[in-house]
């Protein structure tokens, strides 16, 4: 039994050492190869021998053939080798794999008073080298004040970025209400509530949560107070108070609070508009006409529905200011104009730039002081302002910077004359400002009349 047992053992040592020294060849030594990378040719080693045992000996490889390194996986690939002064092929399975792990890069935001919608934002991309952008399957945890932002490709290379941010709303929503803090109702009409609006920076448009408390009787004159105010979830408040004042719009005709609403350079596209504010509110004012942009049928209108009519010159050009000829014959022009349309001609006019415009300057030396006393002579009056509404001095005056810019000039101490340009958009909005503030409180509109103390400006030139 024990001859039997060595003779096996014989048997199978023989049978091994047959098979570690037989079959032997050239073997080239390749490593994984990294997705996108090349192998060295100088760094790659030869052996002789088989897969259990080889002995590294001293050949060449001169070049690689096909391989496609730029797909992840096994493939053959063919080695040139130069071994004893021979050349031959050798082929070898290699393996092209990715092990390099993605970027994550992490945008530059305000870390500070963070919303809980901080982690669902898009403030990160992450790169790989093998996948392309995987910014969409990058996993966002919050931890307390820490961000985890976590990301694995395709290969399971996994990345992993941190950081701290303040999770502290204490911003307040904003709320717009689409009114002025003062505004004015007619007595018995519908009180139409103004839109609004609520826009936090975390929760978003909380706009049907808005408290609104106080409402308008329209039946009774008086002054009612509406507030407005939302409450955000980290209890953040903002609150827009606005007053209504109910009134009756009644003009006061024995008071000395009167108002001259005035009108140059028209009539033009916004006329109409501006003639049914004051239709609605049955206010006459005073419109000096030019003929630079026509609409020409304006001036019957204005006429017919009660206003008074002046002259502006028609071309509105401040050369008219090289003679007293050039100006007459420009006033004339619009004078004939104006006859064809209501039947009369006007006297009462208003110098392009005021009578104490110095631009004048630029034409003729004198020409202001020659001009207020020809017109005078001729049969003609001339009025200039005592309320600039502003509304030329910036072109982006709004309406209720106009507004403001009259109503705080009104004074019962003088004669309120008020410089406006029905050529301005925002003039159509304006008007009904001023109409509803004046006559909520107890001033009346008049148009330029016969009787009209006229203010006359200080001559320049």
């Amino acid at each position: 039994m024990k001859k039997l047992f060595l003779l096996l053992l014989i048997i199978v040592f023989s049978i091994l050492l047959f098979v570690k020294y037989s079959n032997r060849e050239l073997i080239v030594i390749a490593p994984n190869l990294e997705v996108n990378s090349e192998y060295k040719l100088d760094k790659l080693e030869v052996c002789y021998g088989n897969k259990y045992k080889c002995d590294i000996v001293n050949a060449k490889i001169l070049e690689i053939d096909s391989i496609d390194n730029s797909v992840i996986g096994k493939q053959k690939v063919s080695f040139t080798v130069e071994y004893k002064g021979n050349i031959q092929k050798i082929e070898k399975e290699i393996e092209v794999i990715d092990d390099i792990k993605p970027v994550i890069t992490l945008e530059e935001v305000n870390i500070e008073n963070v919303c809980d919608s901080f982690v669902n934002e898009k403030n990160y991309t992450a790169i790989d080298n093998y996948d392309g952008d995987i910014t969409d399957k990058v996993k966002v945890i919050r931890d307390g004040n820490t961000v985890i932002y976590k990301v694995s490709d395709s290969s399971g290379n996994e990345i992993i970025q941190m950081r701290n941010v303040n999770f502290n709303d204490n911003i307040s929503p904003i709320l717009k209400v689409n009114s002025y803090d003062t505004d004015y109702v007619k007595l018995g009409s519908i009180y139409k509530e103004p839109m609004y609006s609520a826009i936090d920076n975390c929760d978003g448009d909380i706009t049907d949560k808005v408290i609104k408390e106080g409402n308008v009787d329209t039946s009774k004159v008086g002054e009612y107070n509406i507030s407005y105010k939302i409450i955000d979830s980290s209890n953040n408040i903002s609150t827009v108070n606005r007053k209504v004042i109910v009134s009756d719009f009644k003009s006061n005709t024995n008071s000395n609070k009167i108002i001259y609403l005035t009108y140059d350079d028209g009539p033009c596209v916004y006329t109409s508009y501006i003639l049914d504010v004051l239709k609605k509110y049955n206010v006459k004012a005073t419109f000096f006409v030019t003929g630079q942009f026509g609409y020409f049928d304006m001036i019957k209108r204005e006429y017919e529905e009660g206003h008074t009519i002046g002259l502006h010159t028609y071309s509105h050009d401040f050369r008219i200011y090289k003679s007293s000829e050039s100006y007459f014959e420009d006033l004339n022009k619009i004078e004939d104009v104006v006859y064809k349309k209501i039947g009369i001609k006007p006297k009462l006019i208003r110098f392009p730039g005021g009578t104490s415009n110095t631009v004048s300057r630029n034409y003729k030396k004198n020409i202001m002081t020659e001009l207020s006393r020809e017109v005078i002579e001729k049969g003609y009056n001339y009025v200039d302002w005592s309320i600039d509404s502003g509304d030329s001095k910036s072109r982006s005056a709004s309406s209720y910077e106009i507004y403001k810019n009259v109503i705080n000039s009104l004074s019962v101490n003088r004669v309120n004359i008020v410089l406006m340009h029905d050529i301005k958009k925002q003039n159509i909005e304006s008007t009904e400002l001023i109409i509803k503030y004046a006559l909520a409180n107890g001033w009346t509109f008049l148009p330029i009349s016969e009787n009209t103390p006229l203010v006359k400006a200080r001559v320049n030139n």
